[in-house]
């Protein structure tokens, strides 16, 4: 970043299964930008031995905000299903508890396909009426050019504008029920890279956060690399 505040970024993945120590900062964070980033929660959003739940990521970015961060929380997908406290409301809870955190976007695993298509969209109506949007840049409308849900977003923080845009591993149409992604169509290969690159493209001069669900991390890179997005992010 050519900016001169410093950014400090929290990394809470692994489905918040491990347990997490707020440091001790000396004086305030004023002047600092502090990324929480969640992903593959799987419905374990209540606080637990192995888990700090949604509450204590609620509380991470209280914490910081107070101290006088200005604090981006995002999620980067599977997090409505895999326990009986999601799966009995077809991931509508946990929409609930995002929305509930404050979380600033998400982009979609594939497991949010898991309850079918319709399931789905009742997800992300809820995360929208909260103003939590929906980022997948190469989830497309089937026959068109035109993301289904949206594909990137601009935030304003301290004086930084910071883009954000998402993406779903393409694994998803076949890996969920035919009837779960009927109506929508995944870039993926080359295509995918041009996506990705068109994002960057269009949030230059801006700092760019992806979010990005994919499973396999050499595969990740070699697209970033294809797509030269590395070098074009610094």
């Amino acid at each position: 970043m050519k900016h001169g505040k410093k950014v400090l970024s929290l990394l809470l993945s692994l489905s918040m299964m491990v347990g997490l120590t707020v440091p001790v900062l000396a004086g305030t964070m004023d002047g600092k930008l502090v990324i929480i980033h969640t992903n593959d929660m799987h419905g374990y959003y209540q606080t637990g031995e192995k888990s700090i739940g949604i509450a204590g990521v609620k509380g991470l970015k209280d914490y910081y905000t107070a101290q006088g961060a200005d604090v981006i929380l995002l999620d980067a997908g599977d997090f409505s299903q895999g326990t009986t406290l999601v799966n009995h409301s077809k991931g509508l809870k946990a929409a609930e508890y995002l929305v509930s955190a404050g979380y600033d976007g998400v982009s979609l695993g594939n497991h949010e396909f898991d309850f079918g298509f319709d399931s789905l969209l009742d997800i992300v109506a809820v995360l929208k009426a909260g103003k939590v949007p929906v980022l997948d840049a190469n989830i497309l409308k089937k026959g068109t050019n035109e993301p289904y849900f949206g594909d990137n977003i601009v935030l304003e923080k301290g004086g930084m504008k910071i883009g954000v845009f998402g993406l779903d591993t393409a694994e998803t149409q076949t890996k969920s029920s035919p009837s779960s992604v009927k109506d929508v169509t995944f870039l993926d290969g080359k295509e995918m890279t041009a996506a990705a690159q068109a994002q960057v493209d269009a949030l230059k001069k801006k700092d760019v956060i992806i979010l990005w669900h994919w499973y396999i991390w050499e595969l990740m890179m070699k697209v970033l690399a294809d797509a030269q997005l590395m070098l074009q992010m610094q």
